[in-house]
């Protein structure tokens, strides 16, 4: 969420976040709500293949027992559900 703020602080452009964006909002930025809701466009992971980090390791368990078709796709890539390696 900072890094969007921060890039429509610079000018680079705009982005779409969480409505909890407000907490972190910054006087020259202007945040509104997007309305009437509406669903997500397909998202994509993406991390450093090198990384082994812990974090990165319980994110993608997480991941992976929240969407099933996640899950699968990792463990064809040969990453368990609670393992980056």
């Amino acid at each position: 969420m900072d890094t969007i703020i921060s890039l429509a602080a610079c000018g680079i452009g705009i982005g779409l976040g969480p409505s909890s964006m407000r907490a972190v909002a910054r006087p020259d930025v202007w945040i509104c709500e997007v309305s009437p809701r509406t669903e997500l466009p397909e998202l994509t992971l993406s991390w450093r293949t090198e990384d082994r980090s812990p974090v990165l390791r319980a994110f993608l368990g997480s991941a992976g027992t929240a969407w099933p078709r996640l899950h699968d796709a990792l463990q064809q890539r040969g990453i368990s559900a609670d393992s980056a390696d």
